[in-house]
C-alpha cells in the first residue's frame, strides 16, 4: 500500500502534494491522505475566478487593434479556470506586452492583477509581486480617476490581499482588502464587494476575529440574497458557505451550500454544481457524517466534472476511507486516480490551502498537515517543519 502512495506522489511530480500524515489518536495510529495542491482552496477558486470573469468591457473593447490581446485575455480565463495556470501566465503576458505597445496602461493594469493572481497559483510570489507593483505604479501615474480605474485598482489591491495572506500576513491583508472594498461600494460594484467582504473575512479569521468574521459573513449573506440568480450568485453562495464552515457554523454553511446547489441546478451549471458537491461533502465530513460525505464525493468523482475537482473528490473520499479503515477500499480507487492524475496540468501549485490548515479550521474532526510553502507558512499565519514535495511519510 505505500508503495502505490509513493508512486502517486513521484508521478505527480509539481502538479500534486500528496503528504500521508501519522498521529496518534485515541484508538491508536490514524491515517490521513491530505490533498493541499490540486486547487488553492475552493473560496479562492470561487472569489478570484469571477473576479476574471468580470472583465469590464468598456475597458477592453476600444479597438480592432487590441482584438488579439482580447482574444488571449479570453483564453487565460478559461486556462485559469480550468487549472492550468502555467498557460494562463503565458496567455496574459502576451496580452500585458500588446497593452504595453499600444500604450493602454489600463488594460494592462487589468491583466497584470490577473497575473499575480496566476503567478500566486504557481508559487512564483516575486513575480506576483512585481506585477502587483507594477500595475498600481501605473494606475498612479493617471489622471483623475475615473469609475474604470478606480475598478482596476480594487481589483489589483485583492489581488495584493490574497498575496500578503498568503505571505502570512493577515492584518497587511484586511487593510487591502478593505481599501478594495471601499472603491467597489464607490462605484457601486456589489458583486465584486461581496467578493473582497468574504476575503476580509478569511483575513479577520486568520486574526482570531472570529464575532468580526461572523459580522462580516453577515453581511455577505444579506447582500447575496439580493442579488438576481447567475453563475456569480451560485459561487458566492458556496464560498459563503465554506467561509461559514472555516470557524464552525455548520447550519449557516450548509443553508448557503444548499441554496448555491440548488440554483446550480436550476441553471443547469454542471461543474458549479460539482463544487458545491464537493463542498457539501467537507460539510459532512465536518459533522463526522461521513457516510454521507463518502455519497458526495463519489457524485462528485463520477460526475463529469473539471479534472481538478473528480481528482479532489477522489483524494477526499480515499482519505475518509482510510480514516475508517476501510484501506481495501481505498486502494481500490488507486487506478483510477493514477490515470487522472496524468490528465492534470502540470503547473506547480503548492499554496498553503486554508481548508487543510488546522488554525484556521479548528473545528474540523480530525487533522490536517500543511502542505509545503515557499516561505514554510500558512495563509494562517501559523509556521512549522513541512515535509518536501512530492514525498510520502513512512508508515
Amino acid at each position: 500500500m505505500n508503495q502505490l502512495f509513493v508512486a502517486l506522489g513521484q508521478m505527480a511530480g509539481a502538479s500534486l502534494i500528496l503528504l500521508l500524515g501519522l498521529w496518534q489518536g485515541k484508538n491508536g495510529l490514524a491515517l490521513e491522505l491530505v490533498n493541499t495542491a490540486v486547487l488553492d482552496g475552493q473560496i479562492s477558486r470561487d472569489l478570484y475566478g469571477a473576479e476574471i470573469a468580470q472583465v469590464p468591457p468598456r475597458i477592453l473593447n476600444q479597438g480592432a487593434a487590441e482584438s488579439e490581446a482580447t482574444q488571449q485575455i479570453e483564453q487565460g480565463k478559461v486556462l485559469y479556470q480550468a487549472g492550468q495556470f502555467a498557460q494562463a501566465i503565458a496567455a496574459w503576458q502576451q496580452a500585458v506586452a500588446i497593452y504595453q505597445n499600444q500604450k493602454e496602461p489600463l488594460n494592462q493594469a487589468l491583466v497584470l492583477s490577473y497575473l499575480a493572481l496566476a503567478y500566486q497559483q504557481v508559487g512564483q510570489w516575486s513575480e506576483a509581486t512585481r506585477a502587483i507593483a507594477t500595475g498600481l505604479e501605473l494606475l498612479q501615474k493617471q489622471p483623475q480617476p475615473n469609475h474604470d480605474q478606480q475598478l482596476i485598482l480594487a481589483q489589483t489591491f485583492n489581488a495584493q490581499g490574497s498575496l500578503q495572506l498568503a505571505q502570512g500576513q493577515p492584518e497587511a491583508a484586511l487593510k487591502t482588502w478593505q481599501q478594495a472594498t471601499a472603491l467597489y461600494t464607490q462605484v457601486g460594484d456589489t458583486t465584486r464587494k461581496i467578493g473582497s467582504l468574504i476575503n476580509q473575512a478569511k483575513a479577520q479569521q486568520a486574526l482570531g476575529l472570529f464575532v468580526r468574521s461572523q459580522q462580516t459573513l453577515i453581511e455577505v449573506e444579506s447582500l447575496l440574497q439580493q442579488q438576481p440568480n447567475s453563475q456569480l450568485k451560485v459561487m458566492g453562495l458556496r464560498s459563503l458557505g465554506n467561509a461559514q464552515l472555516s470557524v464552525g457554523n455548520i447550519k449557516d454553511a450548509q443553508r448557503a451550500l444548499l441554496q448555491s446547489l440548488a440554483l446550480a441546478q436550476q441553471l443547469r451549471l454542471a461543474e458549479e454544481e460539482s463544487a458545491t458537491l464537493l463542498s457539501l461533502g467537507n460539510a459532512n465530513r465536518t459533522q463526522n457524517d461521513t457516510s454521507a460525505a463518502l455519497a458526495f464525493y463519489r457524485q462528485v468523482a463520477t460526475r463529469d466534472s473539471l479534472p481538478l475537482i473528480q481528482v479532489q473528490a477522489q483524494l477526499n473520499q480515499m482519505s475518509l476511507l482510510l480514516d475508517r479503515g476501510q484501506k481495501a477500499d481505498a486502494r481500490s480507487l488507486v487506478p483510477t486516480l493514477q490515470k487522472r492524475l496524468t490528465q492534470l496540468p502540470k503547473s506547480s501549485r503548492h499554496l498553503c490551502s486554508d481548508q487543510f490548515c488546522p488554525k484556521s479550521n479548528p473545528v474540523r474532526g480530525h487533522r490536517f498537515l500543511h502542505s509545503e510553502c515557499s516561505r514554510n507558512s500558512c495563509p494562517c499565519g501559523s509556521t512549522g517543519s513541512y515535509p518536501g514535495r512530492s514525498t510520502v511519510r513512512s508508515l
